[in-house]
């Protein structure tokens, strides 16, 4: 199915995506403040009610479908409301829809749908990396090409397997750079030439000549929708490498000026 924005999708459309995707679930989805305390339905909703909303919200996130079962004695389990789901059910299934036998939240289901869509991009990408015209076409974005031209060096370029000078990136560093520029651009956050260099300078800084843990660098951004690179936990003590000077959004897990990771 094309990428689509939001108001283009059916409900139903979206649902049937998430059910075709059942590995295409991140361990975490975005949440917007204003939008959740400004929604009628929910200031409508006992203090009770809303922790048992937010509840399935996760429990649905963690869903293949991203779906919840729609018979009482597993929602008052999956709520923790126990004997009390009776009273707070009609304040919370107002923000479910019902289909083909499971209850979905249309939000929830869109946010996994763009996950989906992101996800095969980067798949994409990397099944495209013997066809040098086909990234341009994936992410649109000519500023690649121009920010790489000042950002490659030469033994970076000879480890890619391609000529020194010549401004592409090997890969698969390539491609891992073009997923995390669509990523960024889905989340309406789509980086200027001047980003895409500091980032790719930035992973040169992080990983000085290794383009495979440079090119895991933004695959990890991308796979948690971050606007700037982060050494990941999992590879234990960062290493030096000064400022990180190419983060747009100082809410983004791993901010370090801001203090520890939220």
């Amino acid at each position: 199915m094309p990428r689509k924005k939001r108001h283009e999708y059916t409900f139903e459309e979206m649902v049937e995506l998430c059910r075709e995707n059942p590995d295409c679930k991140w361990p975490s989805f975005q949440f917007y403040p204003a939008n959740f305390l400004g929604s009628n339905k929910v200031s409508m909703m006992s203090t009770e009610a809303l922790g048992a909303y937010v509840v399935l919200l996760c429990r649905e996130w963690q869903e293949d479908d991203c779906g919840l079962p729609t018979d009482d004695a597993s929602l008052s389990l999956l709520s923790r409301t126990y004997n009390h789901w009776e009273d707070l059910k009609e304040q919370v299934l107002r923000c479910f829809r019902l289909y083909d036998g499971r209850l979905y939240n249309e939000k929830l289901v869109f946010c996994r749908t763009e996950s989906i869509h992101i996800r095969h991009s980067r798949i994409r990408a990397r099944m495209s990396k013997n066809t040098p015209t086909s990234v341009p076409t994936i992410v649109g974005t000519s500023e690649v090409q121009t920010s790489v031209s000042v950002s490659v060096s030469d033994s970076r370029s000879k480890e890619g397997g391609s000529k020194g000078g010549n401004g592409k990136l090997p890969e698969p560093l390539r491609s891992a750079v073009a997923g995390w520029v669509e990523q960024r651009t889905a989340n309406k956050k789509k980086p200027t030439a001047r980003a895409i260099e500091l980032a790719v300078n930035r992973a040169e800084t992080l990983c000085p000549g290794d383009i495979r843990r440079q090119a895991e660098l933004f695959d990890h951004a991308t796979e948690h929708q971050w606007s700037g690179l982060y050494w990941p936990k999992e590879w234990g003590e960062q290493p030096s490498a000064g400022p990180e000077d190419i983060d747009e959004d100082p809410l983004s897990p791993g901010h370090r000026p801001m203090g520890e990771q939220l």
